[in-house]
């Protein structure tokens, strides 16, 4: 038991400290887990949006700002639909607190057994 405690810590660790924004979202695009990287982007709390929706927190858009993805679009729900997306690139701009980023987006669905 003791050991099992300790690799969920070492995992948990690493995860909210890696240089990579880490979401997960359920089947009805409601985000289950982030890591702490990401908190800025939400306003400086991912306890704000976790098992909320959340895509009315953000304009999304493709690196030029040609096309605003639709909620349909977005690579979480394109994943959670089956399909593997390597690259995507992104501009996010927050509506919490107006900061932007530009990221490359790799989404792909994840079965867990019941």
């Amino acid at each position: 038991m003791q050991e099992s405690n300790n690799q969920t810590s070492l995992f948990t660790e690493l995860v909210n400290n890696m240089p990579h924004s880490l979401l997960v979202a359920n089947r009805d695009g409601q985000l289950t887990f982030c890591n702490k990287i990401i908190e800025p982007t939400f306003g400086g709390s991912i306890q704000k949006v976790l098992n909320k929706s959340w895509i009315d927190k953000f304009e999304i858009y493709k690196v030029d700002k040609s096309y605003q993805y639709t909620i349909e679009d977005m690579p979480i729900a394109r994943a959670i639909r089956g399909e593997m997306l390597v690259g995507e690139k992104m501009r996010i701009k927050s509506l919490v607190n107006n900061d932007e980023v530009y990221t490359r987006m790799c989404a792909y669905p994840i079965e867990l057994e019941s």
